[in-house]
């Protein structure tokens, strides 16, 4: 499985309502999908720690498969943050190792790590290229996931858990070139390496 492929796997099981919330005298829109995503982070990363603490603390051995568990779920709620602000698992790697390789060119040093040059690793992290081809797709505007290889109209309705008869508007728009391709009712969407090649009738072979 690739992290695309989990990217939308793991949207499927979303459910975040809208939130707003009253800020200097009006009411303002919050990304609730984000704050759905940290408040996960806080709980799952807290069951972590507990089997951690039962085994350092009560001397109970350490339970591996729990462990795989919380950090698959810890998983899902870092992917849904990625989905919140409209990136994807590629483009975090890669911001990451540049900020990595900025601050440790060779290796990790306690000198390094106790002297950040933090603007040099913002200007780093503003310049790492954006994966190429990196298409999102929305659902009636809200961003859901990565479009990747052969996605059916229906199959993105589906992960956004909408029935495909109310008809939604479907958007595949690329954050990296000035393109996008609105999918519509019937159609599938066939993306190559992270390009989209064409838009097709879901008959077409």
């Amino acid at each position: 499985m690739t992290p695309a492929d989990y990217m939308l796997a793991a949207l499927r099981t979303e459910f975040t309502p809208e939130i707003s919330a009253h800020s200097a005298g009006k009411e303002r829109p919050i990304n609730a999908r984000l704050l759905h995503a940290a408040l996960g982070l806080c709980t799952e990363t807290g069951e972590l720690q507990d089997a951690i603490k039962k085994d350092l603390i009560y001397g109970k051995a350490l339970d591996h498969v729990n462990v795989i568990e919380e950090l698959g779920d810890i998983a899902w709620y870092l992917n849904l943050a990625i989905a919140a602000v409209g990136s994807s698992w590629e483009e975090v790697f890669e911001r990451n190792i540049a900020k990595l390789k900025k601050r440790f060119p060779d290796k990790f040093t306690q000198e390094a790590a106790l002297n950040r040059d933090l603007a040099a690793e913002r200007v780093t992290l503003e310049e790492t290229p954006k994966v190429p081809g990196d298409y999102m797709f929305t659902l009636n505007g809200r961003p859901q996931g990565r479009a990747s290889s052969l996605t059916t109209y229906a199959q993105l309705c589906a992960l956004a858990n909408i029935a495909p008869e109310h008809q939604p508007t479907i958007t595949i728009k690329s954050r990296v070139q000035d393109t996008h391709y609105e999918l519509l009712p019937g159609q599938q969407i066939y993306v190559d390496h992270g390009m989209v090649i064409n838009v097709v009738p879901t008959s077409a072979g």
